[in-house]
Formats: structure tokens, sequence, C-alpha cells
């Protein structure tokens, strides 16, 4: 397959176009770049989740209250996880980047519906929304010195990746935000941006970003959505603690993931209507939150491996909030106090990933009747 790369950012990204192998190199870079700590390395991965990203958010702002919040090597994100991910990787200085963001957010802060178009306008255009207002809130929360800031963070040896997903290959996409914030390009903050647009652009209801790419054959047009298609949550940590002992004969560091869900790990029973959109979309709430366990139980065998710590942090069940709108203040606000409530009260990790369960029934949900299976015909005479 041909080698693709964005025109003057060699370097910066890694998936389809690239072996996995590099992208780990360049992983493994950051575990041994930076200058010993005594306490160990952190590493970070914020999932998807959409407006459950509060919980993150208040996760973080919860921990930095706590006072034990660590300096994480590596921050990954997906979707609003690719969102939060710049401010999780800066650390408490950007909290209040975080308050702004998930608490008070409305659906107009994020996109304009096209529902007033006819429906033959609607075949033409790329998405069901606008998605403008993101584009304009990012300009304000994604600034050219918080830019600057992951570029120093970058040479002092971390790294800041989100994914995408791109739809004409099917493939997930890895981009190293910090190699693009140190990139020195005047280009970098508008690229930085709409990386993290492309990596929460849910396919349909928001518009994908188009990138150019150049190989050897030419240049030609990638189309990136959000990067859940691909991943929920990810780490790679096969190979870390060899990049983590120095000398090679010397001790093993101490190494720790920490993996924020968020969303919770089971899906609950809510009676649908037998029609084409509501089964269609439970169908694909359904994958999504397959994907996003299968991912939890990813990373947990990669610790067990290399010999790290798993620390995970869920939405709890109990939590039976429900919302109207996408982007709801109240309910991201109701979120984004569990999160920070769950983190000062020593509840928020546990340590072991989730084990598939019943679905529990969704307050307001009526359980279908399941008629009794007719008694077994008795046998004949002649069946003996």
């Amino acid at each position: 397959m041909l080698s693709a790369s964005i025109p003057g950012f060699p370097g910066v990204r890694y998936g389809y176009d690239q072996t996995e192998a590099d992208f780990i190199a360049d992983y493994h870079s950051a575990m041994s770049a930076a200058q010993p700590d005594p306490k160990g390395v952190s590493v970070l991965a914020l999932s998807g989740g959409g407006p459950n990203g509060a919980f993150g958010a208040g996760l973080l702002v919860g921990w930095t209250q706590r006072g034990d919040r660590p300096e994480f090597r590596v921050v990954t994100g997906v979707s609003t996880g690719a969102l939060a991910a710049p401010f999780a990787f800066l650390g408490p200085a950007y909290d209040d980047r975080l308050v702004r963001a998930y608490t008070k957010t409305h659906d107009s802060d994020i996109f304009i519906p096209h529902l007033a178009r006819s429906f033959f306008r609607l075949l033409r255009v790329e998405a069901l929304t606008d998605t403008s207002p993101l584009h304009q809130m990012l300009a304000k929360l994604v600034d050219q010195p918080l830019v600057d800031a992951v570029a120093a963070e970058h040479r002092r040896g971390r790294r800041l990746y989100v994914c995408t997903h791109e739809i004409v290959t099917g493939r997930a996409v890895f981009w190293n935000l910090s190699a693009i914030a140190a990139s020195g390009r005047p280009e970098s903050l508008a690229l930085f941006r709409k990386v993290l647009v492309a990596s929460a652009a849910v396919p349909i209801a928001f518009p994908p970003q188009h990138f150019e790419v150049e190989t050897p054959a030419g240049r030609f047009r990638e189309t990136h959505v959000d990067g859940g298609l691909s991943r929920q949550v990810f780490l790679h940590l096969n190979g870390a603690r060899s990049a983590l002992r120095s000398p090679p004969e010397g001790p093993l560091t101490p190494l720790t993931a920490y993996i924020i869900r968020n969303g919770r790990t089971r899906l609950d029973y809510d009676a649908i209507t037998p029609t084409l959109v509501p089964i269609a979309l439970r169908t694909i709430e359904a994958l999504i939150s397959s994907e996003g366990v299968g991912d939890l139980h990813r990373i947990h065998a990669q610790t067990v491996a290399e010999q790290a710590a798993y620390r995970l942090a869920v939405i709890p069940d109990s939590f039976d909030l429900r919302h109207e709108g996408m982007f709801e203040p109240t309910y991201m606000r109701r979120l984004f106090d569990l999160g920070r409530e769950r983190m000062l009260s020593g509840i928020a990790w546990q340590d072991s990933p989730p084990m598939s369960g019943t679905p529990q029934a969704r307050p307001g949900s009526t359980l279908a009747p399941v008629a009794p299976a007719p008694p077994a015909p008795a046998p004949r005479a002649n069946d003996q």
C-alpha cells in the first residue's frame, strides 16, 4: 500500500499506511526519554462517549483537587476523549477549560441541524448537521498558547495521541498531536484543531473532515470520521517494559495504565419499537458497547503481559439520568459531579475489566412479556 503523509508534516501519524511497529517505536520513545520518576510512569487513555465525556472531565478535576494527580507520560483520546485529551495532557492548569467544555455546553455550541432542509437537499450534504459552532468553540479552547505548551511537553519526551477513522480504507489512523504542535509550522494550529474535530465527527450526524495527503503516486484526499469506529479507547503497551528498563539489566520502573471509560460497560434493557430507525440505532449502540468492552480487555491483557498496573474508571450502572438533547448542561453537570465525587471519595478505580452481564431494565421501560413455550408433542407409537 502507498505511504501517505500530510504535506509539510512528516511522521505525525500512523495507521493503514505505516506499520504498527513505527507507531509503537514512537510510543515507546516517550517511555524512555523523560527523566526517571521514583513514583513510576503513568499513562492515560480517554474513551469516546459524546456528552458522557463530562464524567472523565469530572474525574480529572477531582483528581487535581485530591492532590495526587500524576503527570502522564502518554495521553490518548478518541472522539470526546480526543477533545479532552489536550487538557488532560497539560495538567491541572487547564482544568478550567475542561469545566467550560463539559458543564456549560449546549447542542447549539456543537452543531446546527439541517432538519429544515428538504429531503432531496439532505441527500447532497455530508451530514445531518453543520458543526461550525464546534469549530468556533475549539478556536477559544484550543489556542496558540495551548499548542505551544503541548510542543514544549513533546520536546520533554511526552506524547499526545488521538485516533480517527479513515472511511475509504476502513482503518484507524493514530495522530501524534504533540508532534504536530512541535513541528514549528504556521499551519500546525489549524491541523491540530482539525484532527480533534475529525476524531469527534460522528458519521452521518456530523460532517467528516477531509485531509489532502501526498504519496509517491501523487496527492489524494482522505475522509476521516469519529475514531470510535475503529477504537473506543486505546493504549499500546506491548514492549513498554523494555523501554522503561534502563540500563537493560536494571530494575523495572513501575508502570500504571489509567483508562477512563466515558460510559457504562453494559447496555440497559430498553424496549424499542420494532421499526427501522430504532432497530438501527439500537444496533449501533450495541456494537459500540461491545467494542468498548473489548478494548478494555485488550488493554488489560497488555498490562498483564507488561507487569503493569491496570486502573479503570467507568460510569456506574446506578447512574440512570436521562437526557433529551445530545449535549444537555444539566445532564453533563450531573455526570461531571459524579466523576469528581467518585475520585474525591476514593472509589473511582477498579483493577480489572468488566465482565459481561445481563442487561438491566432501564427505569420506566417495560419488559416485553415472553410467551411460554408450547409443550412438546407426545411421541407417536411409530416413533418408539
